[in-house]
């Protein structure tokens, strides 16, 4: 990769990283943290992942939740009354759970997203894959490499995706897991008596997970050529 496309390529990492860090999540947590009233199965073709994939890799446009989310309901708003309708649901707790459920998952596409630019920070423009096909298949993103392709997953350590991880639709692909976790006292990390917290201490000390201002945990380019480039050898 030349000088000029690895600067292109931090720049699009660094601006990425601006908008993550300017999340107000503990705004998010407050509002949904509680609320689990769409958790059941949904249809592929009303799943948020699409259209998050779409605007945020694709197209890489930086849209807050909440414009992100209209955009969704608008161009969904036929399927997803069908859906409520068949589930009888009521209107009020429907939007209230859906937004909710779609929230976690923009949060932590947006995560594995971080990673795609790292990836493409790593090895190149247009190295890294990442869309709903390769979602469906168990694999969060494909990166190639000068040896081959890497199917990438990455899991949340308090998330249940022990069975997805089981079940990955691609041959011919070296698998490699990253996981990360996010300490509750993250932005809280001393205690009274001045001690650091010792979920933070164990987070602080993980060479692969920087934490942002704002609390927004993210995976390091160390971290990726750590798992990928020894992982080849």
């Amino acid at each position: 990769m030349s000088k000029k496309s690895e600067l292109k390529e931090i720049q699009a990492t660094e601006k990425f990283e601006s908008f993550l860090k300017g999340i107000d999540l503990g705004s998010f947590r407050e509002a949904f943290r509680q609320v689990k009233i769409v958790e059941m199965d949904l249809p592929q073709q009303i799943w948020p992942v699409h259209s998050i994939y779409e605007v945020y890799w694709v197209q890489r446009e930086y849209l807050s939740f909440d414009e992100y989310y209209e955009l969704y309901v608008k161009s969904l708003k036929k399927e997803l009354r069908e859906f409520r309708s068949k589930i009888g649901m009521c209107k009020k707790c429907f939007d209230k759970g859906l937004k909710a459920r779609a929230y976690r998952t923009w949060a932590s596409l947006l995560t594995q997203i971080h990673v795609g630019y790292l990836g493409e920070q790593l090895y190149g423009p247009n190295s890294v894959e990442m869309n709903s096909k390769l979602d469906a298949a168990g694999v969060d993103l494909a990166i190639t490499t000068p040896t081959g392709v890497i199917a990438i997953q990455i899991k949340k350590s308090s998330a249940r995706k022990e069975a997805r991880l089981a079940r990955v639709g691609m041959t011919g692909a070296h698998i490699v897991q990253l996981s990360y976790d996010v300490p509750a006292n993250l932005l809280d990390p001393y205690k009274r008596n001045g001690e650091l917290r010792l979920p933070v201490k164990r987070f602080r000390e993980r060479k692969d997970l920087r934490a942002l201002e704002n609390g927004f945990v993210t995976f390091t380019l160390n971290g990726l050529i750590e798992a990928t480039v020894v992982n080849e050898e």
